[in-house]
């Protein structure tokens, strides 16, 4: 999410099949929708989350995010080690569903600790993981 300055309903909605990972050099993910947590209450589906496009922007868009080719090889060895969801997403949990929003939450707050230097990880600057596109850009 970090390194491609990805909002955590893209995260959780990116799939295989539109990425472009190369055994050298740069790759990029083309994304197109989000999977935003809304509770079941509160979609047509039933289920927590809701397949939409990618915010503020027309439903049909694209967004083509570049990956660093260390990245590359962090995503190749993610899938190999990994695999895919049924439908091809990259983050699944145990049982191939989406990841709830409170485990994302859980876990970068744990990694930002252990990360990121003391002084930084006791300000504001990526407390949340919907922090993440805004902070990436601050250190590009």
């Amino acid at each position: 999410m970090y390194f491609g300055g990805l909002w955590p309903a893209e995260a959780v909605g990116l799939a295989e099949t539109y990425l472009y990972l190369p055994v050298q050099g740069w790759g990029s993910a083309l994304l197109h929708l989000t999977r935003p947590s809304f509770g079941k209450q509160w979609t047509d589906s039933g289920e927590t989350h809701n397949d939409r496009g990618l915010k503020n922007r027309p439903t049909e868009d694209v967004r083509r995010v570049p990956i660093p080719s260390h990245l590359v090889a962090v995503l190749r060895e993610h899938l190999a080690t990994f695999g895919t969801a049924e439908d091809g997403r990259l983050y699944f949990s145990e049982k191939g569903a989406v990841v709830p929003s409170s485990t994302y939450y859980r876990v970068w707050q744990e990694a930002r600790l252990l990360a990121l230097p003391s002084t930084i990880a006791a300000s504001p600057l990526a407390s949340r993981p919907y922090d993440l596109p805004e902070t990436a850009l601050r250190f590009c």
